[in-house]
């Protein structure tokens, strides 16, 4: 994984990594694994989706559920409309945090 190095490079050290989603997660978990960084205690980590495997990992992974279903609801909804002859407002669909073992809060400097 490239972007391992460039974190763990960088001035300062950044303290967290949001990943994009869950699989970009546990990559980044296992390269700082072989690497010799501790997540949490080194750096913290979270991801989106909330799979299966990240509630496996090593430590658990932190991570953002959605819910798919009123995902795909509010799209059929908004497509409907759209064929409808009718406009679209915005939907918010907020994610549910699930906190797990590999975030933790920041060290001091």
């Amino acid at each position: 994984m490239r972007t391992a190095p460039r974190l763990l490079a960088a001035k300062p050290r950044p303290t967290a990594v949001v990943c994009y989603g869950d699989y970009h997660a546990l990559g980044l978990l296992d390269a700082f694994r072989t690497r010799g960084v501790r997540v949490p205690e080194d750096i913290s980590i979270t991801g989106f989706n909330d799979l299966e495997a990240a509630s496996m990992s090593a430590p658990p992974l932190t991570t953002a559920r959605h819910d798919a279903i009123a995902f795909g609801r509010e799209s059929v909804r908004m497509l409907l409309d759209l064929m409808a002859g009718g406009d679209v407002a915005g939907v918010r669909l907020a994610p549910h945090c699930v906190v797990r073992g590999s975030t933790a809060a920041a060290a001091e400097a």
